[in-house]
C-alpha cells in the first residue's frame, strides 16, 4: 500500500476495522453459545481448538493495543515485546 493516496489508505483501514468489529461481535456470540456445550462435551480436538482460539485472540488483542498506541489513543510507545505493560 505504499503508493496509495492517504485518503484511500484511511478508507481501507476503516473498512478493515469495521470488518474486524463485525467478526469480533460474531465470535463473542459464538463463544457464549459454545461455553455451555463444551461443559458437557470435552474432547482433545475441542481443547486444542480452544487453545488455538485463545492464542489467536491474544494476538489480536496485541494488535489492537499497537493500533491504539499508533493513533495515540493509549499512552506509551510502539513495543510489541510487552515490556511496557
Amino acid at each position: 500500500m505504499p503508493n496509495m493516496p492517504r485518503k484511500q489508505t484511511a478508507q481501507v483501514l476503516v473498512a478493515d476495522l469495521t470488518w474486524a468489529d463485525l467478526y469480533a461481535t460474531s465470535i463473542r456470540k459464538d463463544v457464549k453459545m459454545l461455553i455451555p456445550a463444551v461443559k458437557k462435551i470435552s474432547t482433545r480436538d475441542l481443547t486444542e481448538s480452544a487453545v488455538l482460539l485463545r492464542q489467536q485472540l491474544e494476538s489480536a488483542k496485541c494488535t489492537t493495543a499497537e493500533l491504539k498506541k499508533m493513533t495515540r489513543l493509549e499512552p506509551g510507545h510502539s513495543d510489541r515485546s510487552g515490556s511496557d505493560r
